[in-house]
């Protein structure tokens, strides 16, 4: 998933610069890829610390090699995958759905006086 998900997202950070850039004159390029990095530094950690108590709350065994793993822990492992896994992809659709950053997009969030403002 991490292999897909970090071109497009750095991809989409490229073109939010680029259309900072177009709109102000400013270039924001390095603050644009501190922000990105830092926000997915943030999400591997939480993810990392959530998987682990994912893990631990299903019951799987920390000695897995010299103890097979209980056959009940694998089949709530890949319960949690398929109830968990879905959503936080739709999720993730549905975020970049709100952000639609095409050519045609861009030009005229580029002309938008509001764009850029905050609320």
């Amino acid at each position: 998933m991490m292999v897909f998900m970090l071109p497009i997202s750095t991809a989409m950070m490229a073109e939010v610069a680029g259309l900072y850039r177009a709109r102000t004159g400013i270039h924001k390029d390095d603050a644009s890829s501190a922000g990105f990095s830092l926000a997915m530094r943030l999400a591997i950690s939480f993810s990392l610390m959530a998987l682990g108590w994912t893990l631990r709350g299903i019951g799987l065994a920390t000695d897995a090699v010299h103890s097979p793993q209980p056959p009940a822990a694998v089949w709530r492992l890949g319960a949690v995958s398929l109830v968990v896994g879905p959503p936080i992809a739709l999720a993730a659709l549905l975020a970049i759905a709100q952000c639609p950053l095409s050519r045609s997009n861009a030009e005229v969030l580029a002309r938008k006086p509001s764009f850029f403002e905050l609320p």
